[in-house]
């Protein structure tokens, strides 16, 4: 039973019970004194002895009364057994309203509330294909074109981008690529220069790998690390000229200058490793 209801229900019962209890209560205690005033008056005039029964209270008097033949008004001997009866009754009445009240004071404890946890969704970084060491041959291929041949080029392949149309034989972009970690093609180098006749200033900067910080410079160019480079290689592909190995996540970026004039940048040469003998 919920507790809310059964404080209502209780709140009925008791004072019902009082009521109903107050006047069988009165007259069984009439009786009982009644009674008990009759069987001491008996008693009294039979033994000295005897009233030290009464401590036993009315009902033993009545027996001892009974057994020993000794009578008594059938007014008092009617009302001895309707007390016995109205206490029996009282008395189960009252067990039946305990063991009500027992069993619904316990609170029964409220189910847990469980809450189904949604996993949360893993976000996967957009890629932006970009013309840079390291990155997948598609990245070359989606902002190229396809290639205008592949070339073997053991272990590694090589890709050519961007015939010149003038001659046949040059490209603006040849590019050798490795197996990353990942087992996918990835750019571990790469020439860019310039058709004959054009005049581009070239940046060989905007080439280089993602979060490089410079390591030194050569007599060729200068010298970077990289640690998207280390994730993306194994160490064993980060050698020099001689195959010597270097830090993992080494590159290097070598530019091409015009005889004309010092500055004047016409092509560039990105790798993985050292193109000079390392340290």
């Amino acid at each position: 039973m919920p507790k809310k209801l059964f404080l209502h229900t209780r709140s009925l019962v008791l004072p019902s019970f009082l009521m109903l209890v107050s006047p069988m209560a009165a007259q069984a205690s009439h009786i009982s004194k009644l009674f008990y005033n009759s069987c001491f008056f008996a008693l009294a005039h039979l033994d000295c002895d005897m009233p030290e029964m009464l401590q036993f209270g009315p009902e033993v008097c009545c027996t001892y009364l009974k057994e020993n033949g000794f009578g008594f008004s059938t007014r008092f001997s009617k009302g001895v057994d309707n007390s016995l009866k109205m206490k029996r009754s009282l008395f189960l009445l009252a067990s039946s309203l305990l063991l009500l009240a027992a069993c619904g004071s316990s609170t029964s404890p409220s189910p847990t509330s469980s809450v189904t946890q949604k996993p949360t969704p893993i976000v996967t970084p957009t890629h932006i294909a970009r013309l840079i060491i390291g990155a997948p041959i598609q990245d070359f291929v989606t902002i190229l074109g396809a290639p205008a041949k592949v070339a073997p080029a053991n272990p590694n392949k090589v890709y050519y981008f961007q015939p010149n149309p003038a001659d046949g034989n040059q490209y603006h972009y040849q590019v050798i690529v490795g197996k990353g970690k990942d087992g996918q093609e990835h750019i571990t180098e790469f020439f860019f220069q310039l058709w004959s006749g054009e005049q581009n200033q070239v940046d060989c900067t905007r080439f280089k790998a993602d979060h490089a910080s410079p390591a030194g410079t050569t007599s060729d160019g200068e010298i970077f690390t990289s640690p998207d480079l280390n994730s993306i290689f194994p160490p064993g592909d980060f050698v020099d000229t001689n195959l010597k190995p270097v830090t993992p996540g080494t590159f290097e970026v070598i530019s091409f200058l015009a005889k004309s004039g010092p500055t004047h940048v016409l092509g560039c040469h990105i790798l993985i490793g050292e193109q000079t003998i390392g340290g």
